[in-house]
Protein backbone atom coordinates (compact mmCIF):
# COMPACT_ATOMS: atom_id res chain seq x y z
CA UNK A 1 0.00 0.00 0.00
CA UNK A 2 1.57 3.31 -1.05
CA UNK A 3 -0.15 5.80 1.14
CA UNK A 4 0.62 9.21 -0.44
CA UNK A 5 -0.52 10.95 2.26
CA UNK A 6 0.46 12.10 5.55
CA UNK A 7 -1.28 8.50 7.21
CA UNK A 8 -2.30 5.48 5.24
CA UNK A 9 -6.06 5.81 3.75
CA UNK A 10 -6.35 9.48 4.65
CA UNK A 11 -8.19 9.88 1.65
CA UNK A 12 -10.47 6.53 1.64
CA UNK A 13 -11.43 7.64 5.45
CA UNK A 14 -12.00 11.90 3.92
CA UNK A 15 -14.11 10.32 0.92
CA UNK A 16 -16.25 7.90 3.65
CA UNK A 17 -16.57 10.95 5.57
CA UNK A 18 -14.57 11.67 8.36
CA UNK A 19 -14.36 15.43 8.06
CA UNK A 20 -16.96 17.07 10.54
CA UNK A 21 -18.45 19.05 8.44
CA UNK A 22 -18.86 16.39 5.31
CA UNK A 23 -21.00 13.53 4.67
CA UNK A 24 -20.00 10.95 2.86
CA UNK A 25 -18.19 11.83 -0.41
CA UNK A 26 -17.59 15.38 0.64
CA UNK A 27 -21.35 16.22 0.51
CA UNK A 28 -21.98 19.70 3.15
CA UNK A 29 -24.03 17.93 6.77
CA UNK A 30 -26.05 21.59 6.32
CA UNK A 31 -27.99 20.48 2.58
CA UNK A 32 -31.00 18.99 3.21
CA UNK A 33 -31.17 17.75 -0.20
CA UNK A 34 -28.00 15.79 -0.02
CA UNK A 35 -28.84 14.57 3.81
CA UNK A 36 -32.27 12.92 2.71
CA UNK A 37 -30.91 9.91 0.63
CA UNK A 38 -28.86 8.84 3.85
CA UNK A 39 -31.49 9.47 6.31
CA UNK A 40 -33.94 7.53 4.22
CA UNK A 41 -30.76 4.61 3.56
CA UNK A 42 -30.67 4.73 7.55
CA UNK A 43 -33.83 5.40 8.72
CA UNK A 44 -32.51 8.21 11.14
CA UNK A 45 -32.72 12.00 10.90
CA UNK A 46 -29.23 13.61 10.93
CA UNK A 47 -27.96 16.36 12.87
CA UNK A 48 -27.77 19.47 10.29
CA UNK A 49 -24.78 20.80 12.37
CA UNK A 50 -21.15 20.23 11.44
CA UNK A 51 -19.29 18.47 14.02
CA UNK A 52 -16.05 19.34 15.61
CA UNK A 53 -12.30 19.34 14.70
CA UNK A 54 -9.92 17.60 17.19
CA UNK A 55 -8.52 21.12 18.07
CA UNK A 56 -12.49 22.01 18.94
CA UNK A 57 -13.40 19.00 20.45
CA UNK A 58 -10.30 19.27 23.29
CA UNK A 59 -11.32 23.29 23.59
CA UNK A 60 -14.49 22.27 24.02
CA UNK A 61 -13.90 19.35 26.72
CA UNK A 62 -12.13 21.85 28.48
CA UNK A 63 -15.47 24.05 28.19
CA UNK A 64 -17.41 21.57 29.84
CA UNK A 65 -19.30 20.87 26.74
CA UNK A 66 -17.71 17.14 26.13
CA UNK A 67 -17.57 14.36 28.95
CA UNK A 68 -16.81 11.39 26.75
CA UNK A 69 -14.98 10.38 23.55
CA UNK A 70 -14.14 7.01 21.89
CA UNK A 71 -11.43 7.56 19.94
CA UNK A 72 -10.36 4.78 17.40
CA UNK A 73 -7.26 4.47 16.45
CA UNK A 74 -5.84 8.26 16.77
CA UNK A 75 -3.25 9.59 19.24
CA UNK A 76 -4.00 13.45 19.77
CA UNK A 77 -1.94 12.68 22.87
CA UNK A 78 1.22 12.60 21.09
CA UNK A 79 -0.05 14.58 17.89
CA UNK A 80 -1.79 17.78 19.29
CA UNK A 81 -0.18 20.96 18.37
CA UNK A 82 -0.48 21.45 22.27
CA UNK A 83 0.09 18.57 24.28
CA UNK A 84 -0.44 19.79 27.72
CA UNK A 85 -3.74 21.30 26.49
CA UNK A 86 -4.50 18.38 25.04
CA UNK A 87 -3.75 15.90 28.03
CA UNK A 88 -5.66 17.63 30.38
CA UNK A 89 -8.40 18.05 27.89
CA UNK A 90 -8.32 13.68 28.01
CA UNK A 91 -7.50 13.45 31.68
CA UNK A 92 -10.35 15.75 32.55
CA UNK A 93 -12.99 13.40 30.41
CA UNK A 94 -15.95 11.24 32.80
CA UNK A 95 -15.20 8.36 30.78
CA UNK A 96 -12.74 7.36 27.59
CA UNK A 97 -12.81 4.46 25.31
CA UNK A 98 -9.96 3.89 23.06
CA UNK A 99 -9.65 1.54 20.57
CA UNK A 100 -5.85 0.88 19.47
CA UNK A 101 -3.25 -1.81 18.70
CA UNK A 102 -0.91 -0.83 21.51
CA UNK A 103 -1.39 0.79 25.15
CA UNK A 104 -0.38 4.63 22.85
CA UNK A 105 0.38 7.67 24.89
CA UNK A 106 -3.69 8.36 24.65
CA UNK A 107 -4.37 4.56 25.56
CA UNK A 108 -2.76 5.58 28.88
CA UNK A 109 -5.93 8.26 29.61
CA UNK A 110 -8.62 5.60 28.80
CA UNK A 111 -10.97 3.83 30.79
CA UNK A 112 -12.17 1.20 28.44
CA UNK A 113 -9.40 0.28 25.85
CA UNK A 114 -10.70 -2.24 22.81
CA UNK A 115 -8.19 -3.90 20.99
CA UNK A 116 -7.98 -3.67 17.49
CA UNK A 117 -6.63 -5.19 14.46
CA UNK A 118 -3.98 -4.10 12.30
CA UNK A 119 -4.30 -3.89 8.43
CA UNK A 120 -2.57 -7.21 7.80
CA UNK A 121 -4.84 -9.04 10.25
CA UNK A 122 -8.21 -7.61 8.32
CA UNK A 123 -9.90 -7.54 4.89
CA UNK A 124 -11.50 -3.62 3.44
CA UNK A 125 -9.91 -1.42 1.10
CA UNK A 126 -7.50 1.45 1.10
CA UNK A 127 -7.60 4.77 -1.02
CA UNK A 128 -4.80 6.39 -2.24
CA UNK A 129 -4.88 10.18 -2.73
CA UNK A 130 -4.83 9.46 -6.53
CA UNK A 131 -8.17 8.24 -5.88
CA UNK A 132 -7.26 4.59 -6.85
CA UNK A 133 -9.02 1.70 -4.63
CA UNK A 134 -7.25 -1.10 -3.77
CA UNK A 135 -8.21 -4.29 -1.77
CA UNK A 136 -6.62 -5.29 0.97
CA UNK A 137 -6.88 -8.88 2.21
CA UNK A 138 -6.80 -10.78 5.76
CA UNK A 139 -3.15 -12.65 6.09
CA UNK A 140 -3.05 -13.43 9.57
CA UNK A 141 -5.31 -13.63 12.36
CA UNK A 142 -5.49 -11.17 15.06
CA UNK A 143 -3.22 -11.94 18.14
CA UNK A 144 -4.90 -13.30 21.34
CA UNK A 145 -8.17 -11.37 22.24
CA UNK A 146 -7.87 -9.08 19.87
CA UNK A 147 -10.60 -8.87 17.16
CA UNK A 148 -11.95 -6.77 13.89
CA UNK A 149 -12.62 -3.52 14.11
CA UNK A 150 -15.56 -3.92 12.19
CA UNK A 151 -16.97 -6.74 14.72
CA UNK A 152 -16.30 -4.34 17.76
CA UNK A 153 -18.31 -1.13 16.17
CA UNK A 154 -20.87 -3.55 15.06
CA UNK A 155 -21.29 -5.23 18.83
CA UNK A 156 -21.49 -2.23 20.06
CA UNK A 157 -24.31 -1.12 17.91
CA UNK A 158 -26.25 -4.03 18.72
CA UNK A 159 -25.68 -3.63 22.38
CA UNK A 160 -27.27 -0.15 22.16
CA UNK A 161 -30.32 -1.99 20.34
CA UNK A 162 -28.83 -1.22 16.41
CA UNK A 163 -29.97 -3.89 13.78
CA UNK A 164 -26.64 -3.90 12.63
CA UNK A 165 -26.05 -7.01 10.26
CA UNK A 166 -22.92 -6.61 8.28
CA UNK A 167 -21.58 -9.76 7.26
CA UNK A 168 -18.36 -8.15 6.64
CA UNK A 169 -16.74 -5.60 5.20
CA UNK A 170 -18.40 -6.20 1.65
CA UNK A 171 -21.71 -5.58 2.90
CA UNK A 172 -20.49 -2.51 3.86
CA UNK A 173 -18.49 -1.20 0.77
CA UNK A 174 -22.02 -2.27 -0.56
CA UNK A 175 -23.86 -0.08 1.35
CA UNK A 176 -21.18 2.74 0.72
CA UNK A 177 -21.81 2.58 -3.03
CA UNK A 178 -25.26 3.57 -2.50
CA UNK A 179 -24.75 6.80 -1.33
CA UNK A 180 -21.33 7.66 -2.83
CA UNK A 181 -21.63 8.66 -6.44
CA UNK A 182 -17.27 8.56 -6.57
CA UNK A 183 -18.34 4.80 -6.30
CA UNK A 184 -20.41 4.22 -9.24
CA UNK A 185 -19.39 1.26 -11.37
CA UNK A 186 -17.32 -0.33 -8.01
CA UNK A 187 -18.35 -3.28 -6.91
CA UNK A 188 -16.54 -5.47 -3.70
CA UNK A 189 -16.82 -8.00 -6.35
CA UNK A 190 -14.92 -5.85 -8.96
CA UNK A 191 -12.35 -5.41 -6.58
CA UNK A 192 -11.90 -8.65 -5.66
CA UNK A 193 -11.59 -9.61 -9.60
CA UNK A 194 -8.75 -6.41 -10.32
CA UNK A 195 -7.35 -5.91 -6.89
CA UNK A 196 -7.61 -1.90 -7.26
CA UNK A 197 -9.75 0.48 -9.54
CA UNK A 198 -9.76 4.13 -10.08
CA UNK A 199 -12.26 6.09 -9.18
CA UNK A 200 -14.61 7.85 -11.18
CA UNK A 201 -15.38 4.90 -13.20
CA UNK A 202 -17.87 5.70 -16.50
CA UNK A 203 -18.78 1.87 -17.28
CA UNK A 204 -18.54 -1.70 -15.13
CA UNK A 205 -16.65 -2.69 -18.11
CA UNK A 206 -14.28 0.39 -18.70
CA UNK A 207 -10.92 1.12 -16.37
CA UNK A 208 -11.21 4.28 -13.94
CA UNK A 209 -10.22 7.94 -15.12
CA UNK A 210 -6.78 8.70 -14.17
CA UNK A 211 -7.33 12.38 -14.55
CA UNK A 212 -10.41 14.05 -13.26
CA UNK A 213 -12.72 17.09 -13.94
CA UNK A 214 -12.20 16.34 -17.41
CA UNK A 215 -15.35 17.91 -18.66
CA UNK A 216 -16.43 20.25 -15.25
CA UNK A 217 -16.45 20.42 -12.05
CA UNK A 218 -18.75 19.31 -9.54
CA UNK A 219 -20.62 23.20 -9.45
CA UNK A 220 -23.70 24.45 -10.95
CA UNK A 221 -22.28 25.95 -13.80
CA UNK A 222 -19.61 22.81 -14.22
CA UNK A 223 -16.94 25.56 -13.63
CA UNK A 224 -13.79 25.79 -10.84
CA UNK A 225 -14.21 28.49 -8.23
CA UNK A 226 -10.72 30.17 -8.02
CA UNK A 227 -10.55 32.15 -4.68
CA UNK A 228 -8.10 34.27 -3.98
CA UNK A 229 -5.79 34.22 -1.07
CA UNK A 230 -4.31 36.67 0.89
CA UNK A 231 -1.19 35.58 3.25
CA UNK A 232 -1.21 36.67 6.65
CA UNK A 233 1.09 36.20 9.21
CA UNK A 234 0.79 33.19 11.79
CA UNK A 235 -0.59 34.37 14.93
CA UNK A 236 2.95 33.90 17.04
CA UNK A 237 6.59 35.55 14.88
CA UNK A 238 9.55 35.22 16.64
CA UNK A 239 10.64 38.14 18.83
CA UNK A 240 13.26 38.83 21.17
CA UNK A 241 12.11 36.55 23.82
CA UNK A 242 11.37 33.54 21.21
CA UNK A 243 13.59 34.38 18.18
CA UNK A 244 13.31 30.86 16.57
CA UNK A 245 10.43 29.44 15.38
CA UNK A 246 10.34 25.39 16.08
CA UNK A 247 8.84 23.01 13.27
CA UNK A 248 7.87 19.80 14.49
CA UNK A 249 7.56 16.90 11.87
CA UNK A 250 8.24 13.11 11.15
CA UNK A 251 11.85 11.37 10.65
CA UNK A 252 12.37 8.85 7.75
CA UNK A 253 12.69 5.75 10.65
CA UNK A 254 9.46 6.57 12.57
CA UNK A 255 5.77 7.16 11.42
CA UNK A 256 3.60 9.60 12.60
CA UNK A 257 3.55 9.24 16.65
CA UNK A 258 5.26 5.91 16.75
CA UNK A 259 2.59 3.79 17.76
CA UNK A 260 3.63 0.90 16.21
CA UNK A 261 7.58 1.90 14.46
CA UNK A 262 8.45 3.19 17.91
CA UNK A 263 7.84 -0.59 18.48
CA UNK A 264 9.50 -2.03 15.86
CA UNK A 265 13.44 -3.06 17.70
CA UNK A 266 15.48 -2.36 14.71
CA UNK A 267 14.09 1.26 14.03
CA UNK A 268 14.26 2.19 17.37
CA UNK A 269 17.66 1.59 17.56
CA UNK A 270 18.68 3.70 15.03
CA UNK A 271 16.70 6.60 16.38
CA UNK A 272 16.08 5.73 19.46
CA UNK A 273 15.83 8.92 21.55
CA UNK A 274 14.36 12.80 20.46
CA UNK A 275 16.78 15.03 18.89
CA UNK A 276 16.23 18.52 18.04
CA UNK A 277 17.82 19.26 14.27
CA UNK A 278 19.26 22.88 13.79
CA UNK A 279 21.99 24.87 10.97
CA UNK A 280 25.57 24.23 11.59
CA UNK A 281 25.77 28.15 11.06
CA UNK A 282 23.07 28.71 14.31
CA UNK A 283 25.08 25.96 16.07
CA UNK A 284 28.15 27.49 16.04
CA UNK A 285 26.94 31.17 16.83
CA UNK A 286 25.70 29.38 20.02
CA UNK A 287 28.96 27.32 20.52
CA UNK A 288 26.80 23.91 20.64
CA UNK A 289 28.66 20.88 19.61
CA UNK A 290 26.47 17.65 17.87
CA UNK A 291 25.30 15.62 21.14
CA UNK A 292 24.90 18.53 23.81
CA UNK A 293 22.08 18.61 25.14
CA UNK A 294 19.86 21.48 25.05
CA UNK A 295 16.78 22.78 26.43
CA UNK A 296 13.89 23.83 24.05
CA UNK A 297 11.46 26.38 25.14
CA UNK A 298 8.31 27.54 23.92
CA UNK A 299 5.36 29.72 25.49
CA UNK A 300 3.60 26.64 26.27
CA UNK A 301 6.39 23.90 27.67
CA UNK A 302 10.38 22.79 27.28
CA UNK A 303 12.15 19.81 26.88
CA UNK A 304 15.29 18.19 26.93
CA UNK A 305 17.06 16.45 24.28
CA UNK A 306 20.36 16.55 22.49
CA UNK A 307 21.00 18.56 19.11
CA UNK A 308 22.05 17.34 16.00
CA UNK A 309 22.93 19.52 13.16
CA UNK A 310 21.28 19.32 9.99
CA UNK A 311 21.97 21.18 7.06
CA UNK A 312 18.26 21.00 5.50
CA UNK A 313 16.92 23.29 8.45
CA UNK A 314 16.65 26.77 7.95
CA UNK A 315 18.45 29.13 10.23
CA UNK A 316 16.51 30.32 12.86
CA UNK A 317 14.90 27.29 12.82
CA UNK A 318 14.50 24.33 15.18
CA UNK A 319 12.93 21.10 13.63
CA UNK A 320 12.36 18.13 16.41
CA UNK A 321 10.12 14.89 15.34
CA UNK A 322 6.65 14.36 17.64
CA UNK A 323 6.94 10.38 18.34
CA UNK A 324 8.79 10.23 21.39
CA UNK A 325 7.66 10.61 24.55
CA UNK A 326 10.24 10.50 26.59
CA UNK A 327 11.71 13.83 26.36
CA UNK A 328 12.40 15.55 29.56
CA UNK A 329 9.75 18.12 30.39
CA UNK A 330 10.88 18.82 33.57
CA UNK A 331 13.30 21.44 33.98
CA UNK A 332 16.75 20.95 35.13
CA UNK A 333 18.75 21.98 38.18
CA UNK A 334 19.49 25.32 37.08
CA UNK A 335 22.92 24.93 38.76
CA UNK A 336 24.06 22.81 36.01
CA UNK A 337 22.80 24.61 32.63
CA UNK A 338 24.51 27.21 31.15
CA UNK A 339 22.71 29.87 29.00
CA UNK A 340 24.20 30.15 25.56
CA UNK A 341 21.97 33.38 24.73
CA UNK A 342 19.61 34.72 26.80
CA UNK A 343 16.64 35.22 24.36
CA UNK A 344 17.64 32.09 22.51
CA UNK A 345 15.92 30.07 24.31
CA UNK A 346 18.47 27.32 23.88
CA UNK A 347 20.04 26.87 27.01
CA UNK A 348 23.16 23.73 26.63
CA UNK A 349 23.23 21.26 29.92
CA UNK A 350 26.39 19.53 31.11
CA UNK A 351 26.78 16.12 32.72
CA UNK A 352 25.53 16.40 36.29
CA UNK A 353 28.08 13.30 37.31
CA UNK A 354 31.17 15.24 37.42
CA UNK A 355 33.19 12.95 34.86
CA UNK A 356 33.17 14.06 31.35
CA UNK A 357 30.45 16.54 31.57
CA UNK A 358 31.52 17.95 28.33
CA UNK A 359 29.90 16.60 25.06
CA UNK A 360 33.56 17.06 23.81
CA UNK A 361 34.96 15.00 26.74
CA UNK A 362 35.41 10.75 26.66
CA UNK A 363 33.38 8.03 27.75
CA UNK A 364 29.76 7.26 28.54
CA UNK A 365 29.57 9.16 31.73
CA UNK A 366 29.56 12.44 29.76
CA UNK A 367 26.26 12.48 28.43
CA UNK A 368 25.10 11.02 32.00
CA UNK A 369 22.76 13.82 33.78
CA UNK A 370 19.35 12.93 36.29
CA UNK A 371 15.75 12.27 35.55
CA UNK A 372 14.09 14.28 38.56
CA UNK A 373 11.20 12.03 40.00
CA UNK A 374 7.92 13.10 39.46
CA UNK A 375 6.83 13.68 43.28
CA UNK A 376 10.23 15.78 43.35
CA UNK A 377 11.97 14.18 46.10
CA UNK A 378 14.67 11.78 44.90
CA UNK A 379 16.19 11.49 41.75
CA UNK A 380 17.46 8.56 39.44
CA UNK A 381 20.42 8.20 37.23
CA UNK A 382 20.74 7.59 33.66
CA UNK A 383 23.89 6.70 31.53
CA UNK A 384 23.40 7.87 27.97
CA UNK A 385 25.72 6.87 25.48
CA UNK A 386 25.89 8.90 22.16
CA UNK A 387 23.72 6.46 20.20
CA UNK A 388 21.32 4.96 22.25
CA UNK A 389 19.10 6.52 25.53
CA UNK A 390 19.47 3.35 28.48
CA UNK A 391 16.63 2.71 29.83
CA UNK A 392 14.38 5.38 27.25
CA UNK A 393 11.25 2.73 27.56
CA UNK A 394 11.38 2.86 31.13
CA UNK A 395 10.56 6.02 31.93
CA UNK A 396 6.96 5.47 31.19
CA UNK A 397 6.80 2.27 33.12
CA UNK A 398 8.26 4.56 35.73
CA UNK A 399 5.71 7.00 35.51
CA UNK A 400 3.40 4.37 36.02
CA UNK A 401 5.45 3.26 39.09
CA UNK A 402 5.51 6.15 40.95
CA UNK A 403 2.05 6.88 40.77
CA UNK A 404 1.55 6.48 44.85
CA UNK A 405 3.98 8.80 44.93
CA UNK A 406 2.59 11.80 42.61
CA UNK A 407 -0.55 11.52 44.59
CA UNK A 408 1.62 12.30 47.42
CA UNK A 409 3.14 15.48 45.76
CA UNK A 410 0.35 16.19 43.23
CA UNK A 411 -0.98 19.09 45.94
CA UNK A 412 2.88 20.96 46.41
CA UNK A 413 3.49 24.26 45.22
CA UNK A 414 5.11 24.40 41.84
CA UNK A 415 4.49 20.96 40.97
CA UNK A 416 5.11 21.29 37.35
CA UNK A 417 3.58 18.04 35.87
CA UNK A 418 -0.03 18.87 37.50
CA UNK A 419 -1.68 17.70 34.42
CA UNK A 420 -0.10 14.44 34.24
CA UNK A 421 -0.99 13.63 38.14
CA UNK A 422 -4.28 13.49 36.66
CA UNK A 423 -3.96 11.04 34.27
CA UNK A 424 -1.18 8.59 36.19
CA UNK A 425 -3.93 8.65 38.88
CA UNK A 426 -5.94 6.73 36.59
CA UNK A 427 -3.04 4.59 35.13
CA UNK A 428 -3.47 2.50 38.01
CA UNK A 429 -6.37 0.99 36.97
CA UNK A 430 -7.22 -2.45 35.51
CA UNK A 431 -7.08 -1.52 31.90
CA UNK A 432 -3.14 -0.16 32.63
CA UNK A 433 -1.85 -3.44 33.88
CA UNK A 434 -0.36 -4.28 29.96
CA UNK A 435 3.28 -3.55 29.06
CA UNK A 436 4.11 -1.21 26.02
CA UNK A 437 4.61 -3.66 23.70
CA UNK A 438 1.84 -6.36 24.60
CA UNK A 439 -1.32 -6.16 23.04
CA UNK A 440 -4.26 -5.90 24.86
CA UNK A 441 -6.69 -8.17 25.67
CA UNK A 442 -10.35 -8.30 25.15
CA UNK A 443 -11.15 -10.51 28.35
CA UNK A 444 -13.57 -10.10 30.62
CA UNK A 445 -15.16 -7.14 28.85
CA UNK A 446 -17.20 -8.79 26.11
Amino acid sequence: MHPLRGQNNVQGASDAGLIPMFLPDYQPVGRIDLREPFEKLWHQQLDPVRGLTVVEIMNAIHAGEINGMYIEGENPAMSDPDLQHAREALAKLDHLVVQDLFVTETAFHADVILPASAFAEKSGTFTNTDRRVQLAREVIKPPGDARQDLWIIQEIARRMGLPWNYAGPADVFTEMTQVMPSLNNITWERLVREGAVTYPVDDPNEPGNEIIFTTGFPTESGRGKIVPAHVIPPDEVPDDEYPMVLSTGRVLEHWHTGSMTRRASVLDQIEPEAVAFMSPKDMRRMKLAPGDFIRLQTRRGAVEVKVRADRDVPENMVFMPFCYAEGRRQPPDQSRARSVRQDSGIQVLRGASGKGGDADGGGVGRFAHVVRRLDGHETLNLLLTQNFVLAARCVRVMDVLLSSRIREGAGKAGHRLAPMVRVQQKSTRQNHRFSRNTRPSLRGWF
